[in-house]
């Protein structure tokens, strides 16, 4: 029983998402890449022992479009609403214990 017990916890991962909305500013002139976000965020979270698992692109809803569209009208196009991201980071468990030591 303890032996399962203890493959189990040696088995568990921690998740953690996060999201990288994409806010334009005047086209996106003015703004970073996605690419450059998205490397920035995972180079970050990799020194900290996550790993990337997956990257979720969330679609566009009528909500955004529309409040996107109304944005970029009262900015007279300065800022536009795009979709967003959202990426799952896994762990192992052990990795705290290791620095914990």
């Amino acid at each position: 029983m303890s032996d399962q017990a203890d493959n189990q916890s040696q088995d568990r991962k921690l998740n953690r998402a996060n999201r990288v909305d994409r806010l334009r500013f005047f086209g996106g002139w003015l703004s970073p890449s996605v690419h450059i976000q998205l490397t920035n965020r995972i180079a970050l979270a990799n020194s900290k022992g996550w790993k990337i698992n997956q990257v979720i692109e969330t679609p566009y809803d009528l909500g955004v479009r529309f409040f996107g569209t109304l944005l970029a009208i009262l900015t007279l196009g300065a800022f536009t609403l795009g979709g967003s991201l959202i990426m799952i980071y896994e762990r192992d468990d052990l990795f705290n214990e290791v620095g914990k030591k």
